[in-house]
């Protein structure tokens, strides 16, 4: 029984004992939790109690942000939808008066940890996309305190900014584009910015562009809220005009070459000629939409229109010129076949007349350099219906007499320079196709000079305000 009893005793008495064990450690479990939760680390020991990250550090004078951009790359610079793309880092920076004297040697703060103190609230104007407020608190930043309390911020900034361009002289244009960084929050009676140097591009050379200039700026901007100092970055951009020069200025300038040619083709292939005309000139439309396609739609003539254009004038003028060509040789086929059908209805022809013609033949071979010798006898042929006018022009002339051609001095003398015979008045059957010959003569001396000029005139131009721009 006392063995019993003194068990159960002990029992109660280690049972206890543990409650009370179980209490102690609760207790020591949340005295440590709440002494954790009371301390601070590195960096925040070391700032004063009283310190606001969300207050601007007090400043007599307006405070004052020095920036600096450094320009890794750019991306692309895209015409059609007018912006650029820029990869590089910003830095800022000013003085914290209350930041001062936290340590002997400068304190670096690394991704979010920068938030910890004060930040301007910097952002771009002109940008359509950017990470300026992500990348301050992103893996990609930093901030050092100096001993005087001037503080140093740097972040990685990815910009897609609109660029206004103006276009009227592509591909030969010069671009300037930049960046405008401002206070969102704050105006220029509590923050000014300025430039630290000027902005460093590190890579120039695009796949269209050379970056030829570099220049940092400062202005007031007047808004609604007041007036805020404005820091831009501005770059410009040269364009690269090798692209354009092999696949468009060579072949649309080929092409009019190639229309040249088309002179060199018998009148009389009236269909061959304008079928080349017009595949040429469809051709020059599909390579007038090609250089089109990656540029915006402005209302305003650009140098690249005003060749393309004089090039499809070029040839479509001398389309013009094969059709009134054409039209010309089937008007005088018609008039001579109705001349010729009038004279068939005749019995026979007048004496007086054969002699006419007889000695416009003969002035007009005599006119061409012949020798009349001997005695001549005409066969007249009379053209069937449908027959072609050059199958019957030719008379047979079986011999010539120079009774047929007078001469002085050993050369026929009463002959016009059109081998008309000035005596009678006759007129050579061939006088009547000089016209077509002439304005195929002329067009094939006028087209080539007029386009060699202009094409001249137009690289010494364009070439020249270039220079002028630069």
């Amino acid at each position: 029984m006392f063995t019993t009893h003194h068990f159960r005793k002990k029992l109660l008495l280690v049972g206890r004992m543990a409650e009370i064990m179980l209490i102690l450690a609760i207790m020591i479990c949340g005295i440590s939790v709440a002494c954790s939760s009371d301390s601070c680390s590195g960096v925040e020991c070391l700032l004063p109690h009283d310190y606001d990250r969300r207050s601007l550090p007090k400043q007599e004078k307006p405070l004052e942000i020095t920036i600096s951009i450094f320009v890794e790359s750019f991306g692309d610079v895209d015409v059609a939808k007018m912006e650029f793309e820029t990869f590089g880092y910003i830095s800022q920076t000013w003085t914290d008066s209350r930041l001062a004297k936290l340590n002997t040697t400068p304190i670096v703060l690394e991704g979010s940890d920068t938030h910890l103190i004060w930040l301007p609230d910097l952002y771009c104007i002109n940008c359509k996309v950017s990470n300026l407020e992500n990348g301050i608190n992103s893996k990609q930043s930093m901030a050092s305190i100096d001993a005087n309390g001037t503080v140093h911020l740097s972040f990685m900034a990815v910009t897609v900014a609109s660029c206004m361009m103006d276009l009227h002289q592509f591909p030969f244009d010069l671009q300037q584009c930049s960046l405008q960084f401002s206070s969102y929050a704050y105006n220029s009676s509590k923050i000014v910015y300025r430039w630290g140097r000027k902005p460093i591009v590190q890579r120039k050379l695009l796949d269209q562009f050379f970056v030829t200039g570099e220049q940092a700026m400062t202005h007031i901007g007047k808004y609604f809220l007041g007036n805020f100092t404005i820091s831009g970055a501005s770059f410009k951009f040269e364009r690269r005009v090798g692209f354009y020069i092999l696949q468009l200025y060579i072949p649309t300038t080929m092409l009019v070459c190639l229309s040249w040619t088309m002179f060199c083709l018998n009148h009389n292939h009236a269909g061959e000629r304008i079928t080349i005309g017009v595949t040429l000139f469809l051709t020059m439309i599909f390579i007038n939409g090609q250089a089109n396609v990656s540029l915006p739609k402005v209302s305003y003539i650009k140098s690249i229109d005003i060749f393309i254009v004089v090039s499809l004038a070029e040839i479509l003028l001398i389309i013009i010129e094969s059709i009134i060509v054409t039209k010309l040789i089937v008007k005088k086929e018609k008039e001579m076949m109705s001349k010729r059908s009038r004279k068939k209805s005749t019995l026979e022809p007048n004496a007086n007349s054969f002699q006419n013609e007889e000695r416009a033949i003969a002035c007009d071979t005599a006119y061409k350099g012949a020798e009349f010798s001997g005695k001549i006898e005409t066969e007249r042929k009379i053209p069937e219906e449908g027959q072609n006018i050059a199958e019957w022009m030719p008379i047979i002339v079986k011999e010539i007499d120079a009774s047929k051609a007078p001469k002085a001095n050993g050369k026929v003398s009463k002959c016009s320079r059109n081998g008309m015979d000035k005596s009678t008045g006759a007129k050579p059957l061939l006088s009547k196709w000089s016209s077509h010959r002439y304005i195929e003569k002329s067009s094939l001396a006028l087209f080539p000079v007029s386009y060699i000029a202009f094409s001249i005139w137009y690289w010494q131009t364009y070439f020249q305000n270039r220079k002028m721009m630069n």
